[in-house]
């Protein structure tokens, strides 16, 4: 389309007819994003009214045309740049959105709970037992996690610890950190709704063996909910090894009172 041979530098480039015009335009319109389409329009217009005079003939009607053309394409340019920060903007909203509705799906866990643990008989608690104690919850910072705290002592495996439940919207699963106040251990599981059951999964080194855990967490009718945990040990048959629940404590509406306030602030 160019030529290069006895070109000044004040042409190089720059379509001067017509049809080599449009052709350029429309090629750089449609090769790039739309930002740096309408810039290099820009350019081709205003290099194409600067360096050819006979396009500011005819009492500068050509002129009049080209300036128009410009304003035009600024204000694509403006417009083009609004319009992606606005869809950027949406998409970050949508993203906060979607964290908040997956978080919405926990909610039966905020309260203050009275617990209790059966421990089947297993590989893991060859005895069993029988446990009580306290379960509670509440809205992480920001709204971002659940953050629950427990305690449970009686015939079975005695403890204290917290839990920190939150939801990674890359991988679109929820994510469970669990601590102990008198252990080392800190256990890592990840979690995903099958139906209307939470099933979080980890593997975890306990007492030197090599222990498969899955739990089941469903919400109950009246407040609380009930958890029930499996464990294969080094490769042996997954046994059923706890079921829990967790109630409203005496005293209190369906154990929710301190959460709503918590919530609110």
């Amino acid at each position: 389309m160019y030529s290069l041979e006895n070109a000044g530098p004040q042409r190089f480039l720059l379509p001067k007819t017509d049809s080599e015009f449009f052709r350029v335009v429309k090629a750089t319109a449609t090769s790039i994003v739309p930002e740096t389409a309408v810039l290099s329009c820009l350019v081709i217009f205003a290099g194409r009214a600067l360096y050819f005079p006979e396009y500011r003939l005819k009492g500068g009607l050509t002129m009049i045309r080209v300036r128009h053309a410009l304003i035009v394409m600024l204000a694509l340019l403006f417009a083009s740049s609004i319009i992606r920060l606005a869809a950027q903007g949406v998409s970050k909203d949508l993203a906060k959105l979607s964290s908040t509705a997956e978080l919405e799906r926990l909610k039966f866990y905020i309260g203050d709970w009275d617990y209790s643990e059966i421990y089947e008989k297993s590989a893991r608690f060859p005895n069993g037992g029988r446990n009580t104690g306290r379960w509670t919850a509440h809205v992480g910072p920001q709204g971002r996690s659940i953050v629950h705290a427990f305690v449970s002592h009686g015939t079975g495996e005695n403890y204290e610890g917290i839990e920190v439940m939150t939801w990674d919207p890359k991988e679109k699963v929820y994510r469970d950190h669990s601590l102990w106040y008198d252990s080392p251990d800190q256990w890592t599981y990840v979690g995903r709704f099958e139906g209307d059951t939470l099933v979080y999964r980890g593997e975890v080194e306990l007492d030197g063996k090599h222990v498969r855990f899955r739990s089941e967490t469903r919400s109950r009718q009246g407040g609380g909910f009930t958890l029930d945990e499996f464990m294969s040990i080094d490769g042996g048959p997954e046994q059923a090894t706890l079921h829990a629940t967790a109630v409203p404590r005496r005293g209190t509406a369906k154990g929710n009172s301190s959460t709503r306030r918590n919530s609110s602030e």
